[in-house]
């Protein structure tokens, strides 16, 4: 077991706005699964399930509601200021600016376009 979490759900209330912001955020191609009130998009491949990748996707689901509450999801990002300059033309806010973390690197925290508090890191 590399890891200790394997997967991490990101509610919507418009999944087809959500699938917009997270693909135009990270610059990647999300594939969405299922249909009605039960999708899920994400920009993982087959290779990187494979490979034990801990990954995220978008998700529909009426049982499963959005908000700044829950626990917060951290994004990976080589270049943290790329994801930061498309937050708010993609319909999201960012909280708190890139700040450093000594040798853990960078962070910031963006609101998305459901209301969602989501983390982003730099190593």
């Amino acid at each position: 077991m590399k890891n200790q979490i394997s997967w991490v759900s990101i509610p919507t209330t418009d999944f087809e706005r959500a699938v917009n912001f997270y693909s135009k955020v990270t610059g990647k191609e999300f594939k969405t699964q299922g249909e009605g009130d039960k999708r899920m998009a994400t920009s993982l491949t087959d290779d990187d399930f494979k490979e034990g990748v801990v990954g995220f996707g978008i998700t529909a689901d009426s049982e499963i509601k959005s908000g700044s509450t829950g626990p917060r999801l951290y994004i990976v990002s080589e270049n943290i200021n790329d994801y930061l300059s498309r937050v708010e033309e993609a319909g999201g806010k960012i909280i708190t600016p890139k700040s450093e973390m000594g040798e853990m690197g960078f962070w910031a925290l963006i609101e998305d376009s459901e209301g969602n508090h989501v983390g982003l890191h730099q190593s």
